[in-house]
């Protein structure tokens, strides 16, 4: 559990960043961020999961890909705009 605590923050901010990245410079339409942040979120859990297990590393990727995109939202409403 503490790897993922400690695994977890920085992808979350990692996961958030490239989706941000995705549609200012790729043009990414917002529509499709949460899926890019869900597939991101897989690849960065089955690239650095703590568990041998490549279905859990792939379910926690899926669990950060949602939270870095419910994350940013929430962040977004209600410190961004203003």
């Amino acid at each position: 559990m503490n790897d993922l605590l400690i695994f977890g923050v920085p992808a979350l901010a990692a996961i958030a960043t490239v989706v941000e990245v995705a549609k200012k410079f790729v043009k990414l339409p917002s529509r499709f961020a949460p899926l890019l942040s869900i597939a991101v979120g897989v690849v960065v859990g089955l690239a650095f999961g703590a568990d041998p297990d490549w279905v859990n590393n792939a379910l926690v990727g899926v669990a950060l890909g949602l939270s870095a995109s419910g994350g940013y939202s929430v962040v977004k409403r209600t410190v961004l705009d203003r």
